[in-house]
């Protein structure tokens, strides 16, 4: 499963783990110069928002077999990868992002 910039937006908004200083940018934006991309770009650390959009981060599950004590088991692990600048999330948003991202991809 593949995660974009609109995934981690969306995410950030609905999780409501952005500051306040984000959600006052919003509403002080001025719609000629700047958009909410940009302005969540900027909190998350890019120097430009063509960078944000690049973002992306591809969830696989694989699946392995293995014998113990005469039973099969199979077990199945996410492998990530990344594609474009990783967004600067301090650890603990960072880890719920991945925790959340792996959990959709588990059930897919």
């Amino acid at each position: 499963m593949t995660f974009t910039y609109n995934d981690l937006k969306f995410w950030l908004e609905d999780a409501d783990l952005l500051p306040k200083s984000y959600w006052d940018a919003l509403e002080d934006y001025d719609p000629d110069n700047k958009n909410s991309d940009e302005i969540l770009a900027k909190w998350l650390g890019y120097v430009h928002v063509a960078d944000f959009y690049n973002y992306e981060m591809d969830i696989t599950y694989v699946e392995e077999s293995y014998n113990e004590d005469g039973y099969t088991n199979t077990t199945a692990y996410p492998v990530i990868s990344m594609q474009g600048e990783t967004p600067a999330l301090n650890d603990d948003i960072y880890i719920k992002w991945m925790n959340w991202a792996t959990q959709v991809a588990s059930e897919e």
